[in-house]
């Protein structure tokens, strides 16, 4: 049941760690080829110079910054009691669980749940949070019942100044539905009735000049097969898609706020071959800036989502493992197709070949930039590792072939780095895009890189830490929901 309860927490965590590279082919004469290949080298490059110009012009994440600040100020608030989630999750669990009981049911003659053998029913929905949680300047809270989830909370943002903000969080009444036996003393043939949402949505805001302004929208849906000889469905071997969609609302000239217009959607299932697809898009100005998908073979489908409920649940990892490492554990020998579009113009595409051996790389590779400093040798043998687990090409508009893509290392001044490399057919080696490009585009790529990077990043380790202080208040398993009606 764990499969779909979590599929909307999974796609944060794996958007975070993609990188590129690849392979080489030949075509015509010598002096046919070499021709071509200039002309394709140069549409190409001409693409390359374009987009890093309108990207490091155009993109502004001044807004994204402002409210990862918010929430991380949120958490802060949430760990300075450290009885806070266990508090939160038995008032959550005694509310639902309350409503549950006082909403027992008896099993209608000739019903399905009559024919599964059951004599009553409670109706659980696990969204039904209930609670509103106020904090003060201190880290103090109290709880307000009301209908949803609701964070309210002082931050203080350097720039912007003190305010209040509100998250909320809130079902739109529709579910699937899934059955389980409770035990409860007294009382024989009973199930549970969980209810799950197919749609719920989202909304963070702040008080500026005593008006409520709304800051970023979110909705959540989830589509599962549903059998249509039955009004319920199975949890453990269905296929399904879960998408998000969360969009940057903030007008905030007339408060002195930065304006925000991004839009994020976000798509994560397994479909009935078994694979996990995972899919985005990033739009900005009216642009489309970015698209990508990765399929993901899962020869050992239920052991990667336990594990990647468990990274979720356990609050003991929270920002003492690297991510990459326990990806590197969780997808070991998977193979994975992905495919990244840049602005409708470039596409990066290929495969990744060796998890575990990309993940472990790139870790190694930004440790160098940390606090473990290494040898030339050691860090090209780094890099030839990501780029042995991997095969990628570069591709645009009006060329007839992709051209292989990979990582190179380099030296600057006494720093090692990595730098993107591209393999034509008329070259027998890789050659850096530095030596492609001119300054000012690398120099732009550098700018994007590093905006792109710190924004995108610190967004998605927050995400990732808020969604885990939300699973920790649920009640998720019939047994703690037992414990609690008994």
């Amino acid at each position: 049941m764990k499969r779909i309860k979590y599929g909307v927490l999974f796609a944060t965590l794996l958007f975070g760690s993609i990188a590129f590279t690849s392979c080489s082919t030949d075509k015509g004469e010598p002096s046919e080829a070499n021709e071509e290949v200039k002309k394709e080298r140069e549409e190409l490059l001409a693409h390359v110079e374009n987009e890093a110009t309108w990207m490091a012009d155009s993109l502004n994440f001044d807004a994204l910054n402002m409210m990862t600040r918010v929430n991380e100020q949120l958490l802060e608030a949430m760990n300075k009691d450290p009885r806070f989630a266990d508090n939160l999750k038995k008032v959550v669990t005694m509310l639902a669980a309350r409503n549950a009981l006082s909403n027992m049911k008896p099993v209608e003659a000739g019903s399905e749940l009559a024919q599964m053998g059951y004599s009553a029913y409670i109706p659980i929905d696990i969204s039904a949070f209930g609670v509103r949680v106020i904090f003060d300047e201190e880290g103090n809270y109290r709880f307000d019942p009301i209908e949803g989830l609701e964070f309210i909370f002082p931050a203080t943002i350097e720039g912007y100044g003190a305010t209040a903000y509100k998250w909320s969080i809130k079902n739109n009444g529709d579910w699937y539905e899934s059955v389980s036996p409770v035990h409860l003393n007294g009382v024989r043939g009973l199930a549970c009735v969980s209810r799950i949402p197919k749609s719920f949505t989202m909304t963070m805001s702040g008080l500026f000049d005593d008006k409520v302004v709304t800051m970023l929208k979110g909705v959540v849906n989830i589509h599962l097969d549903e059998d249509a000889e039955s009004d319920y469905v199975s949890f453990e071997g269905n296929a399904f898609q879960v998408e998000g969609q969360l969009t940057s609302c903030l007008q905030g000239a007339a408060y002195g706020l930065p304006n925000g217009d991004g839009q994020l959607n976000i798509s994560y299932g397994i479909d009935q071959t078994d694979r996990m697809n995972i899919g985005f898009d990033f739009t900005q100005h009216g642009r489309r800036v970015m698209d990508g998908n990765a399929r993901m073979e899962l020869p050992q489908k239920k052991t990667v989502v336990d594990q990647l409920t468990d990274f979720l649940l356990d609050r003991s990892r929270l920002g003492q493992e690297d991510n990459l490492l326990y990806l590197a554990q969780i997808f070991a020998g998977n193979r994975t197709d992905v495919t990244l579009n840049i602005l409708d113009e470039l596409t990066l595409s290929g495969t990744i070949d060796d998890g575990t051996q990309f993940c472990q790389a790139l870790y190694d590779v930004k440790q160098q930039g940390q606090d473990s400093p290494m040898s030339a040798d050691e860090f090209d043998g780094c890099v030839q590792r990501l780029n042995q687990a991997c095969n990628f090409f570069l591709s645009c508009p009006h060329i007839s072939q992709p051209v292989p893509f990979q990582w190179v290392a380099i030296q600057e001044d006494t720093k090692q780095d990595v730098q993107p490399a591209l393999l034509f057919a008329d070259n027998p080696e890789y050659i850096p895009l530095s030596e492609l490009v001119g300054e000012t585009t690398m120099d732009n790529i550098k700018k994007t890189h590093e905006a792109t990077a710190t924004a995108v990043g610190g967004a998605a380790g927050v995400s990732m830490q808020f969604i885990s202080r939300l699973v920790q208040f649920m009640p998720l398993n019939i047994e703690e929901w037992e414990q609690t009606i008994r």
